[in-house]
């Protein structure tokens, strides 16, 4: 099973590099009209003109979440291209799609509302996607029971608005949720409307509110719209098609200073804290802007994507998320809405120009060599990237040829449990063809949603240390089976230290727990008769007397030989022995109770614990039964044999709380039914007597 490769610019898209290596001569004529034209900027630079100033509308208030816009300021990368860029926070009532629209700012930072309204007919473009994924999700708290979106119904929910949270709107249209039926609250941007129960779930976003519920130690469940099948880009970058048509140059500059504030600003979080701290808010401590800082990595994956990343076929698919949830209708347009930062350059306006530049050809010439060592270093360049690529192609053939040959149940997961990769004994074990699981929840392997919950908060978090951790937990195959597994699980570690998945193996432990019961059995079992053995009637009695005990209740102990037994053993042999204990076990087991204990605790010999009697005498009735039944002849393999058979009982608390001296005095008892003729039941402190003479 190979692992997809994530492209980071957009294919079939020829580069500059492209045209210089298909031309170097036209290489040579770009960059020496480039000279002409730039010389005379270069002479006049001490007479620049001055900042432009120009405005970015924030989503919210200051924070992490727009630190590469800070970075980009405060470094001067803005300043370089002649801008002075007032970053606006947002508030209730200024939305950043709003503002743009106005007028009152260029630019601004927006979610998959930016898609909703364009698709609406607003002309606005996208520049950047800076969170490859959305963080927006409902926070709800645990005690509240709230687990998924149908438990909304009826429920107070805090929204900015339909249009602004509208990834949260798609995932309950996607799952069936009728939106008439939930309580829609106004945002109050306050989390303490959460936590004193005026709603139920908030609008929430991951770097954010749940720091806030884990300070106040609080625990939460979180709706993500991602699990439910809505995955959008979120914090985009934006303008407006009057920005883009007057001022293209500006539009391309300020992206690309943004986005090396973008760079800067997540390789080096302690300094950009350190300037949101003093130059902008301290709303938020060091350890609130700390956590948002690490959120913010698997939202905007900047070890696997370029920044500012956009897939054409992404937006379509957000697209079509909203015609399926009747949000817009379909035969939407998308042309012109994705801002491409390199368009293929239109070379006719320079043809005139080439007929003034064969005075040039002597400087062409020195530009084509230089080019041509360029190249051929690149070509070496080049080849050893071949090599790298061979190598890396070898490593994943051995990973891939290890990962399925594994005997065991073997996932790995992203950083959200979803599903990327398992093995044939995952499909051999669970039931499920690869395709089933790929990109779902592993919530599906686990008997519960607690198991779920349980294993990710012991081995899966965030925090834990790059081993795996044995555990032991049910899981459900597809057809619903649930079995026991015993499992490893733990996070997958980059060599840059930042966590990007976790591993889970599970084997099935069905056989072994079975195994282990039959031994459990066999340990407190007489094998003979299926009675409990004398280390289980030990165990047993002890644990009876001490309920007996707590809750003030009788507990009668009867002690049971056989007479006459050994003449059997000696005059038929131990077969017929045998059949007969097993015989005199059946008679027991029909006649006591079946609270009752009964136990072979000897050869021929037998104890009954009798729990709550209602009397101490109760246990005579079915002792007489027994001894009238055993009187009588029993016939085995064909013999009629005659034996019979006495009883001694002690009670709780009656005749002693100690569980020695009780078994003392009921063998006693049973040594005086013998001594009085046998047949009989005796209790402790009576003549030796049957019960029925007693009474």
């Amino acid at each position: 099973m190979s692992i997809p490769a994530i492209p980071l610019v957009q294919p079939n898209r020829p580069t500059r590099l492209t045209y210089l290596q298909r031309s170097p001569a036209l290489a040579g004529v770009l960059i020496f009209l480039t000279l002409c034209l730039t010389l005379p900027r270069l002479c006049f630079a001490a007479d620049q003109e001055p900042l432009q100033k120009i405005t970015l509308q924030l989503r919210w208030l200051h924070q992490f979440q727009f630190a590469g816009y800070y970075a980009a300021k405060q470094l001067g990368y803005y300043r370089e291209i002649g801008l002075d860029v007032e970053i606006r926070a947002g508030a209730p009532g200024r939305e950043p799609v709003k503002e743009v629209m106005a007028g009152r700012a260029q630019y601004g930072a927006a979610n998959s509302e930016l898609l909703h309204q364009r698709l609406k007919g607003a002309p606005l473009i996208a520049l950047a996607a800076i969170f490859q994924h959305s963080g927006a999700v409902f926070v709800v708290k645990q005690s509240s029971g709230i687990r998924t979106p149908q438990h909304l119904i009826g429920r107070k929910v805090m929204l900015i608005s339909k249009g602004a949270d509208v990834g949260l709107m798609a995932m309950l249209n996607n799952e069936g949720v009728d939106i008439s039926k939930v309580e829609i609250v106004k945002s109050s941007y306050d989390i303490t409307d959460l936590i004193e129960d005026r709603v139920d779930a908030f609008n929430s976003y991951l770097t954010n509110e749940p720091y806030l519920m884990a300070e106040k130690q609080i625990p939460v469940s979180l709706i993500h719209p991602s699990t439910y099948g809505v995955d959008f880009y979120s914090d985009i970058l934006f303008t407006s098609e009057t920005e883009l048509a007057q001022n293209p140059d500006r539009v391309k500059q300020f992206r690309q200073a943004s986005l090396r504030g973008w760079e800067y600003a997540m390789d080096n979080p302690e300094e950009i804290i350190e300037l949101i701290l003093n130059q902008y808010t301290q709303a938020k401590s060091r350890e609130q802007l700390r956590f948002e800082a690490a959120s913010m990595h698997d939202l905007i994956m900047p070890n696997l994507i370029e920044y500012g990343h956009m897939n054409p076929g992404r937006w379509r698919h957000m697209a079509e998320t909203f015609v399926k949830q009747g949000m817009i209708p379909p035969g939407y347009n998308l042309d012109g809405f994705l801002y491409d930062p390199y368009p293929v350059p239109d070379y006719s306006r320079w043809y005139v120009l080439i007929l003034f530049l064969l005075l040039g050809l002597f400087l062409i010439g020195a530009i084509a060599m230089t080019l041509f060592r360029y190249n051929r270093k690149l070509k070496n360049a080049i080849t050893h990237g071949q090599l790298v690529q061979d190598q890396l192609q070898q490593q994943t053939t051995l990973f891939e040829a290890i990962f399925r040959s594994t005997p065991d149940a073997t996932v790995i997961t992203n950083t959200k449990r979803e599903i990327l990769l398992c093995n044939p004994a995952f499909c051999q074990t669970f039931g499920y063809p690869p395709e089933e699981v790929i990109s779902q929840s592993t919530a599906l392997l686990y008997a519960s949603e607690a198991a779920f919950t349980q294993q990710g908060e012991t081995c899966l978090n965030p925090h834990s240390e790059p081993t795996l951790e044995s555990y032991e937990i049910d899981c459900r195959r597809k057809n619903g089976e649930i079995f026991p597994s015993q499992s490893l699980g733990g996070p997958i570690i980059n060599t840059r230290g930042h966590m990007v998945g976790y591993i889970e193996v599970m084997r099935d432990i069905t056989e072994q727990k079975k195994s282990q019961l039959e031994m459990i059995r066999l340990a407190l079992t007489d094998p003979l008769t299926g009675l409990a053995n004398r280390h289980q009637f030990n165990r047993r009695f002890n644990e009876s007397l001490k309920l007996a005990k707590r809750q003030q209740q009788l507990l009668s102990l009867a002690i049971m030989d056989l007479d006459f037994f050994k003449p059997v053993n000696d005059q038929f042999g131990h077969p017929t022995g045998d059949e007969l204990l097993k015989k005199v076990a059946q008679i027991l087991t029909a006649t006591f109770r079946e609270t009752d204990i009964i136990a072979r605790i000897g050869g021929d010999e037998f104890a009954i614990i009798m729990i709550d009697p209602e009397s101490p005498r109760a246990i005579c009735l079915p002792a007489e039964r027994v001894i009238e039944a055993l009187s009588q002849p029993l016939y085995i393999a064909g013999n009629a044999i005659q034996i019979g058979t006495s009883f001694g009982v002690s009670t709780f608390p009656l005749d002693s709380d100690n569980p020695s001296d009780l078994y003392r005095l009921a063998d006693q008892a049973l040594y005086r039914s013998k001594a009085a003729g046998k047949k009989r039941c005796s209790l402790v402190g009576h003549d030796c007597k049957p019960c029925d003479e007693a009474n």
